[in-house]
């Protein structure tokens, strides 16, 4: 089944177009990544599908719900449905590890208390982290435990959907790769469909189950890895070049 079905969106900030009419849709299951040269609106392009911006024209359905027409309750109720993290990690800095998810436990569902506290130490546990981050605060991690820890909250409420954008942006090369398995571990145990955005050539690589390409406010690809590496086009060209070079061939 499609999970996201976007028509025709076309996004302008004043005179200047983002989008020109795109449309993709995104399967349940997959690690769908969206690449494309600085200021092609990759992550504009996330923040509609969660609504934090609105596109100009368009429609985007999710598990086939039409989210442009919800109103502001509806809205909030639906997005537990999909799990977020940004490429800053956007952690609460005043707050501990366990603070910043569990507001989302009990803002969203209620929940407090020693069931919050269980489900914390769960969610740690499945993005690889140990229980004593819970009382630390985001300036005391490293980089890779920050985004593990942004990303134990994205998944506080059980979405089936997660979004990800730049997730291995700022992480040295090993982090970055075991971000990419935890990725791919996290989607087969917990049933997830992802919505990547990446410029990290090995990740689109290595985890991609299709891609989208954005170029001049078009989508000029839109297939598997191995089709993205044969096509012509030049920015899929130069984009798979650069991992030709960082690999020495």
């Amino acid at each position: 089944m499609n999970v996201i079905e976007a028509r025709n969106i076309v996004t302008a900030f004043g005179d200047r177009v983002i989008h020109d009419s795109i449309s993709f849709d995104v399967k349940e299951g997959e690690v769908f990544t969206v690449i494309g040269s600085s200021g092609s609106g990759k992550s504009t392009l996330l923040k509609e599908l969660i609504m934090l911006l609105r596109p100009q024209s368009g429609s985007i359905k999710i598990f086939g719900s039409d989210i442009l027409g919800f109103d502001n309750d509806k809205l909030k109720n639906f997005s537990r449905e999909w799990g977020v993290l940004f490429q800053s990690s956007a952690l609460f800095s005043s707050l501990t590890i366990k603070e910043n998810i569990a507001i989302l436990l009990k803002e969203h569902a209620g929940i407090s208390g020693a069931l919050a506290d269980e489900l914390v130490s769960y969610k740690l546990s499945l993005v690889g982290l140990p229980g004593h981050v819970r009382h630390m605060y985001p300036s005391e991690l490293s980089g890779g435990m920050k985004k593990r820890a942004a990303l134990a909250r994205a998944l506080a409420l059980e979405p089936s959907l997660l979004f990800l954008d730049e997730p291995t942006s700022g992480l040295d090369p090993i982090s970055s790769r075991g971000f990419d398995d935890l990725i791919l571990s996290l989607r087969d145990a917990l049933a997830l469909t992802v919505v990547l955005i990446s410029h990290d050539v090995h990740s689109v690589t290595d985890i991609s189950s299709k891609i989208m390409a954005l170029h001049d406010k078009k989508v000029v690809f839109l297939g598997s890895v191995e089709e993205a590496k044969r096509c012509d086009h030049k920015f899929l060209k130069s984009f798979f070049d650069v991992k030709g070079e960082q690999l020495g061939k």
